[in-house]
């Protein structure tokens, strides 16, 4: 019984993680979601904790998340994969893509122990650029939450 309400939990969080996700606003409106997903074991003891926040609106995308340490990894080479090394820095276990245009910030990535944060400035970004953060985006809260949008589309 605990496991279907798990698996209910997880549909339903990434369902509306990728509904935040997959519109591009053109008008004056925003769109906000954010998921909280915990999972305890018999004793009430928190095994596993997952929190993502999307916001996106004209002028920007922000993605910030909260998710077991040991997923870490798996976010860092996604996005190294996705960003490369280029504008990227590293300190001890942390994490930063930083791009500026025109003396203003493009975009800002910080990664840490099982902490994620995404802000793009879309008043500065082309829609390529855009594009590529929302499924950045996306990508990113399906390898956190465990969740993949072929497998809910299945259910």
């Amino acid at each position: 019984m605990k496991s279907k309400i798990l698996i209910a939990v997880a549909f339903l969080a990434g369902s509306l993680i990728t509904q935040a996700q997959t519109s591009v606003s053109t008008s004056s409106s925003s769109n906000k979601s954010s998921v909280s997903v915990s999972i305890s074991d018999n004793n009430g003891q928190s095994r596993s904790s997952t929190s993502i926040s999307v916001s996106s609106d004209n002028d920007s995308y922000h993605l910030t998340a909260r998710f077991d340490k040991h997923k870490t990894e798996k976010v860092k080479s996604f996005l190294m994969d996705e960003l490369g090394t280029k504008n990227h820095s590293a300190k001890g276990s942390s994490h930063e893509w930083e791009k500026e245009e025109n003396n203003e910030l493009l975009y800002l990535i910080r990664l840490s122990n099982g902490r994620l944060k995404i802000f793009l400035d879309k008043e500065l970004a082309s829609e390529s650029t855009i594009r590529l953060f929302e499924g950045m985006g996306e990508e990113v809260s399906e390898l956190i939450s465990g969740s993949k949008k072929r497998d809910r589309r299945r259910r």
